[in-house]
């Protein structure tokens, strides 16, 4: 090791002991002063979970707590009041009715999202298997909806081209988004009819051509990992079963996958050839944009409130 490494090992190691042991202390203590509040109290006023699950996660002296709620979380057991009495005490809060209501509600709302996210990445893990009598009779129901219920030839043919796989087995483009991408695009044909047939007509343009279940595969992979970097949190707070949190991000789907459908011909040079290009400039607009659309669509709608 060089002189140079020795130093910067040396300041490193002396900034990193700086920030954790008394500039972020100080920082929050003149926090404290100032606002009056506990940042955990702040992030639950503020409804922030993912914040307030990380002041628990960071905070050296509630290790036990955070052991505690993740315990909790996994055996899906309801929380107890003395853990927030201890937490209290800690943390020197205020002993308050309305302040243990609040924890409570901070985190039964922290227990949702965890346990949405959980279940259905259970649903996404599991691989399509023709042998499978169920995974069988969803990919029909599929193709029932797609072509109003026209025979299926064979479960291997080249017909499911014709509704947007990549070749004569559809099972090979379930790898990435599993059984939830088939459950997205049932979802999204049956409940939008119109909507899934316009985007599904426009991928079947000459000019715009794509492969539209390939490409609902692909946006359930994408939606996943939006879903993971905790953008649809704020929507999974009162989903408290599985069918509550696929139902949730079916939706979201479906107004995901319109919008790409929109975006899409509105390129002047959407062809096969530019469909990967396309579709990954698409997601970061879509972030831009994606709060303000779900919430207009249905963050104050009754399909939602219906949803949870």
């Amino acid at each position: 090791m060089t002189l140079v490494q020795k130093i910067c090992r040396l300041l490193t190691g002396t900034y990193s002991y700086l920030f954790w042991n008394v500039f972020r202390p100080c920082y929050k203590f003149l926090l404290r002063q100032y606002r009056g509040l506990h940042e955990i109290e702040k992030r639950a006023l503020e409804d922030d979970i993912q914040g307030f699950y990380k002041c628990i996660r960071t905070s050296k002296t509630l290790i036990q707590t955070r052991i505690y709620f993740e315990e909790k979380i996994y055996k899906e057991e309801v929380l107890d009041v003395g853990i927030i009495e201890e937490l209290y005490n800690k943390k020197k809060i205020n002993h308050t009715k309305a302040n243990v209501e609040l924890f409570v509600k901070t985190y039964n709302k922290l227990f949702n999202v965890i346990k949405s996210k959980q279940r259905l990445e259970d649903t996404r893990i599991i691989k399509f298997e023709h042998s499978n009598k169920e995974h069988k009779e969803k990919l029909v129901k599929f193709w029932n909806l797609m072509t109003s219920n026209e025979p299926l030839p064979d479960i291997i043919t080249r017909r499911w081209i014709d509704i947007g796989f990549q070749g004569e087995d559809p099972g090979t483009d379930f790898r990435g988004a599993g059984l939830l991408g088939l459950e997205n695009l049932i979802y999204y044909v049956e409940t939008y009819p119109e909507d899934a047939m316009k985007v599904y007509r426009d991928s079947c343009d000459p000019k715009h051509q794509y492969f539209f279940a390939a490409a609902g595969l692909y946006i359930t992979l994408e939606m996943y990992h939006m879903m993971n970097d905790n953008y649809f949190d704020s929507f999974f707070c009162q989903t408290n079963s599985k069918e509550k949190a696929l139902a949730v991000f079916n939706e979201i789907y479906s107004i995901v996958y319109t919008m790409f459908g929109k975006h899409w011909v509105k390129q002047p040079n959407a062809t096969m050839m530019r469909f990967n290009a396309i579709i990954i400039e698409f997601f970061p607009l879509l972030k831009k944009e994606l709060h303000h659309e779900l919430m207009r669509s249905i963050g104050s709608a009754c399909t939602m409130k219906n949803l949870i």
